[in-house]
């Protein structure tokens, strides 16, 4: 058998060893969770500017809309108005981005109407003043959220 003598420094050594290379396995777990954290914070930034840059372009084809053409329209399937009706879902998907309760709620209620146009190809079951009411609505507040967007995507 081995010698006490030799036994115990090199029990003690292993040991040394082994925390030691506890320390760096810590520390470079600490540096793997640092970076990962940093990489998940970045990637939701950049999720957020991506949505922001979608709402931004649909609210400008909203802007774009005249009330009174796009209801027209909404009953003539030859010049039915599907991309003002899709920036207009879109701006349904991303609405919490709006953070202007009318708006919203504008938005919301215009979608659930020209869910109806497409279920009956026809907009008589809405009412002309309203869908032009909202559309105006919808134009006129979405510019405060639209100046808010700018101003996040420049910086």
């Amino acid at each position: 058998m081995m010698n006490q003598e030799i036994i115990d420094p090199i029990l003690a050594i292993g040991t040394i060893v082994l925390a030691f290379a506890t320390v760096v396995l810590a520390w470079a777990t600490y540096r793997l969770y640092k970076s990962t954290e940093s990489l998940s914070k970045r990637e939701e930034e950049l999720r957020i500017r991506s949505n922001i840059f979608m709402a931004l372009e649909a609210a400008m084809t909203v802007q774009r809309i005249d009330p009174v053409i796009f209801y027209d329209s909404l009953g003539d399937q030859s010049k039915f108005p599907e991309d003002s009706i899709r920036a207009l879902e879109r701006l349904n998907s991303l609405r919490t981005l709006i953070d202007e309760p009318e708006c919203e709620h504008a938005i919301l209620h215009l979608c659930n109407a020209l869910d109806s146009v497409r279920r009956d190809k026809s907009n008589r079951g809405i009412n002309s003043a309203e869908v032009v009411a909202m559309v105006g609505k919808i134009q006129t507040r979405i510019q405060w959220a639209v100046n808010r967007w700018r101003e996040q995507l420049r910086n």
